[in-house]
């Protein structure tokens, strides 16, 4: 079972976004479902790091669009994206140590964060860049 499934309102009206915000959904739930179904530690953190490395992909693809464009929500942007990636490397950090089972707060996390910013915060370039013609 999924964590996250796509839904129509979390498109923010610019294909490539939507499809790379589709590729994190896709990644975390993977990573739910190895988690789920009890993955050696490996695994798991191999999912983890994919994670974690598209995500850092994205968001510079995703700040690069904003410095482009001069949006003037970069640096807020920019920094609930680094919230994101300091919050998993912390978490993925305790899990290398421990080798223990990553726990649900993590999962919940990653779920919440990503729709929340998504329908948050990516929201809010959404309509910037519409109107200068990108989407």
């Amino acid at each position: 079972m999924s964590l996250i499934e796509w839904q129509d309102d979390y498109s923010v009206g610019i294909r490539n976004l939507d499809d790379q915000h589709k590729v994190l959904i896709d990644l975390i739930n993977l990573f739910h479902d190895a988690r789920s179904h009890g993955k050696e530690w490996q695994t798991l953190s191999i999912v983890l790091r994919s994670l974690m490395e598209y995500a850092a992909t994205h968001f510079a693809g995703e700040e690069k669009l904003m410095i482009e464009h001069d949006f003037p929500g970069l640096h807020q942007h920019r920094l609930a994206h680094n919230e994101f990636v300091q919050k998993v490397s912390d978490f993925s950090e305790d899990f290398r140590e421990s080798r223990a089972m990553l726990p649900q707060e993590l999962m919940n996390f990653l779920g919440e964060w990503l729709v929340g910013h998504i329908l948050v915060v990516d929201k809010q370039y959404s309509g910037f860049f519409k109107e200068r013609g990108y989407g």
